[in-house]
């Protein structure tokens, strides 16, 4: 059987403390403190491609299924808090993703050197894609960029950083552009401070007195023909960097963008890839400014849906639906909750047939208007990292290509089942009724507790009739059915 990717822990002896020592630590920027030791992992290998039986998922260069399931915030790659924070801890980071048997990341993205749409007071952000040469001082009173001159500090922190990823078992997809950074206003009532004043694009930050706003509507025109050369420089820029790393992806924009400038993006970071004879996996994030449809018209490898995208991703925190696989789906609990996270929702998302990642307030947002939501160690959190961690380590021992979301074999409909063979369902009481008429052979039996490292192995089942199998949980759990082939082997 050809097991699929989640991170494989070949050695780790785990001291991890997530949290500080008092509530006073949660407060704003604050960042959380972690003692940790060294994990060894198999390398991340790709660069990705759809599996070619199972196009939900991506398959790494050796043809081996890859499930993503991961934890991403908000300064994994730019510094981003208050004059004077610590430096984001990268390395703490990591060693989290791997204690949690994470293996996907998104590299967080800002266009903005000062200042956030959801607070008037300043945060900063560093590194930035330019050098800040003046002459002249920009609105956050250090020197004007030079839109001409990249700033390599940036690129080599974000190679070295997907190179750390690599070698811990880790995708790392590269937020290209950020909507939060000017790019359209989210809500006039949370999110209507002015960012584009730290933005680079605008006509008082840079030498060049570029106006990247030429309606003065504190949003970035994306339409503007030489906004999208500068964007297409840095593209071209970013890609001279990475190119030659398996562990890439690439994110178009978070929460942004509209389906032509998309195509725009997407056509330069193709053509650019072309030339140097690799091709990494390209997304789009929704999350209401396009619909699904049309993400899923583009020429893009995966998607990330919201629920103001499609219908079908309405009730996406209690009912995400399942997954037809024409492109891989991230679902990413930005998109779903912003900071929120159920950890049924993740058995769910998995046996629908999408890919998982946690929205992680891992390093709190600076000055967010919703501390209690803000806090790394939030119940609602630690439950769904620990869910998320079961579904990885479930995952390591399964050949999920073979698997595909049904919803009519069990009543809740979530399950994956390869027919007649082997399935996985999510079980809401402590007893459930099957149907395995017609299906002949024998079964082994698993169940698999949603929080805790914990399963039993029941006694084997015959098929060809209705059965009450009855789970050892006091609570909801996923119920493993395997035929047993003919020689007797179970693995």
């Amino acid at each position: 059987m050809v097991k699929p990717i989640v991170c494989s822990l070949l050695a780790a002896t785990l001291q991890f403390s997530l949290f500080g020592q008092n509530d006073n630590e949660y407060q704003g920027s604050t960042r959380s403190i972690v003692t940790r030791q060294e994990y060894k992992v198999a390398s991340a290998t790709g660069p990705l491609k759809i599996h070619p039986q199972n196009s939900r998922y991506f398959a790494n260069a050796n043809g081996t299924p890859v499930f993503l399931i991961g934890s991403h915030t908000w300064s994994n790659f730019q510094d981003y808090g208050m004059e004077g924070d610590m430096p984001f801890d990268y390395d703490a980071y990591l060693a989290f993703m791997v204690s949690h048997r994470f293996n996907f990341m998104r590299l967080w993205t800002w266009e903005h050197a000062a200042w956030s749409t959801w607070t008037p007071e300043k945060t900063v952000t560093e590194p930035m894609p330019y050098l800040r040469t003046g002459p002249g001082l920009a609105l956050d009173g250090k020197a004007r960029f030079d839109l001409d001159q990249f700033n390599q500090r940036y690129f080599d922190r974000l190679r070295a950083r997907i190179v750390k990823a690599r070698e811990k078992g880790i995708y790392t997809s590269i937020m290209l552009f950020q909507a939060f950074s000017g790019v359209w206003p989210k809500s006039i009532d949370l999110f209507g401070h002015n960012a584009f004043a730290g933005h680079y694009y605008n006509k008082d930050n840079n030498i060049q007195r570029f106006n990247g706003d030429k309606n003065d509507d504190k949003i970035l025109d994306i339409d503007d023909q030489k906004v999208r050369a500068y964007q297409a420089a840095y593209i071209r820029k970013i890609i001279d960097t990475v190119w030659d790393l398996d562990n890439v992806l690439y994110e178009v924009i978070n929460e942004g963008g509209n389906p032509q400038w998309d195509s725009f993006v997407i056509k330069t970071v193709t053509d650019y890839e072309i030339s140097k004879g690799r091709k990494h996996p390209l997304g789009l994030t929704g999350h209401g400014n396009q619909t699904l449809l049309q993400m899923m018209e583009s020429e893009c490898d995966w998607v990330s849906p919201g629920i103001s995208d499609d219908p079908s991703m309405k009730n996406a925190q209690t009912d995400p639906p399942l997954w037809k696989g024409d492109k891989v789906s991230v679902l990413d609990t930005d998109h779903i909750w912003g900071h929120g996270i159920d950890y049924r929702w993740v058995w769910k998302s998995f046996l629908r047939g999408h890919n998982i990642i946690f929205m992680d307030p891992w390093d709190p947002l600076p000055l967010w208007f919703d501390q209690e939501a803000n806090r790394p160690d939030h119940p609602n959190y630690i439950l769904g990292r620990k869910a998320m961690k079961n579904v990885a380590e479930l995952v390591s021992t399964i050949d999920i290509s073979s698997l595909l979301p049904t919803d009519d074999f069990i009543q809740n409909g979530f399950c994956l089942s390869n027919p007649a063979k082997e399935y996985l369902l999510l079980v809401s009481g402590t007893s459930i009724e099957i149907d395995l008429t017609g299906i002949e052979g024998r079964f082994t039996v698993k169940w698999i507790h949603l929080l805790e490292s914990v399963s039993q192995v029941h006694k084997t089942v015959e098929g060809g009739r209705k059965m009450v199998l009855r789970s050892p949980f006091t609570s909801e759990a996923i119920l493993h059915l395997k035929i047993i082939p003919p020689n007797g082997s179970t693995k």
